[in-house]
């Protein structure tokens, strides 16, 4: 069932004719946080940070969709006098162990390692 209905959009896409229907969904990609917007708040913080020059590295977390990059966004429009290291972790572990055949603590264990790496890099070529 699944295959015919896959076959059915993909021919309607093909014919120029995309099925649209009005049901309430949002685009996740980044764009830049207006300063009036609630969420800006968090880019005021880090700034005041960056400013205050008691950090020099600065992580930002967060859930998948939660605005993480359309904060780093913002703030590389907002302040761009500092300089941004942009490193994205986010991997695909059930891919990865699939493909690898890894465990989960080996692959942690090499997650790891390569973070101490990125870190090491950062701090010493900053």
């Amino acid at each position: 069932m699944d295959k015919i209905l896959y076959l059915l959009r993909n021919w309607r896409c093909r014919k120029g004719k995309l099925p649209h229907k009005n049901n309430n969904q949002s685009v996740l990609t980044p764009t830049t946080i207006n300063p009036e917007d609630k969420a800006y708040k968090t880019v005021e913080d880090i700034a005041i940070r960056l400013d205050k020059m008691d950090a020099k590295n600065i992580a930002v977390t967060g859930p998948y969709g939660s605005g993480k990059s359309s904060v780093i966004l913002t703030l590389r429009k907002d302040y761009p006098q500092y300089k941004y290291l942009h490193l994205s972790l986010a991997t695909l572990m059930a891919y990865q162990q699939e493909r690898e055949n890894l465990d989960v603590d080996k692959y942690n264990d090499k997650n790891n390692e390569r973070l101490n790496r990125l870190i090491e890099y950062s701090f010493y070529n900053n």
